[in-house]
């Protein structure tokens, strides 16, 4: 009887808790690079269907590719705040922006 509970204890420990432990999600905090005074604050992300991700930020629009963001150029007469990103089926991508204007995004 002893050698039973015994066993059952292992089975327990070894195939119940063990992979349990293994699931804990990860975490990674990312911050954006540049002189700010603050940090920007983010809008709005969008994954594009090249597989990197958007940026919409009070300070302009950024791309992410994972590990590294970058920021795009911009003119002056757009302005920082971008609200909103909306990718059409001819994979042209529109910005909206914080004074409600709209504007196409172009490499």
């Amino acid at each position: 009887m002893l050698i039973m509970i015994r066993n059952i204890v292992l089975f327990f420990c070894c195939f119940v808790v063990a992979p349990a432990i293994a699931q804990i999600p990860g975490t990674r905090i990312y911050t954006l690079s540049g002189e700010y005074q603050e940090q920007p604050r983010v809008n709005a992300l969008y994954q594009v269907k090249e597989g990197y991700i958007l940026v919409a930020t009070t300070k302009g629009l950024y791309r992410f590719d994972g590990i590294n963001f970058f920021e795009f150029s911009k003119s002056t007469d757009v302005p920082d705040d971008v609200t909103a990103i909306c990718e059409l089926s001819n994979k042209n991508i529109l910005l909206g922006f914080g004074n409600g204007k709209i504007g196409q995004l172009r490499d």
